[in-house]
C-alpha cells in the first residue's frame, strides 16, 4: 500500500493505493502522525485500494479510535470491488463514517 496526502488548512485527504494487509501496518501507523498537526477533518479515499484483509480493517478501526480520541472527523469513501464487498459483509458502516461514493 502507498498513499498520497493532500492538505488544505485543517483538512486532509489521503488517497490510498494498492492492498491493505498486515504487511502495511508500519506505513499505516505513519498516517496517525497526521492527527497531531491541527487536523480537524480527514478523508481516506479508497477508490484505488484493490484488496483489504482483516488486518486492513483493523488498521482502519485503530485509526478511527485515534481520530475520535483527538476530536478529528474521519470519513472513509470510494470503496469499490473486493474492498466494498468486505465493508458490506463486515458492516463497517456501523463503525466508520463511510461514504459509499466512488471517486
Amino acid at each position: 500500500m502507498d498513499y498520497e496526502v493532500t492538505r488544505q488548512g485543517n483538512d486532509v485527504v489521503i488517497k490510498l493505493n494498492g492492498k491493505m494487509t498486515y504487511r502495511d501496518h508500519e506505513g499505516f501507523r505513519k498516517l496517525r502522525e497526521l492527527f497531531g498537526d491541527g487536523v480537524r477533518d480527514m478523508v481516506l479515499a479508497l477508490a484505488s485500494v484493490s484488496f483489504i484483509d482483516s488486518a486492513g480493517l483493523g488498521m482502519l478501526l485503530i485509526l478511527q479510535d485515534e481520530a475520535k480520541r483527538l476530536g478529528v472527523s474521519l470519513t472513509v469513501r470510494g470503496a469499490t470491488g473486493q474492498v466494498r464487498r468486505v465493508f458490506v459483509a463486515s458492516e463497517m458502516s456501523k463503525v466508520l463514517n463511510w461514504q459509499d461514493i466512488p471517486q
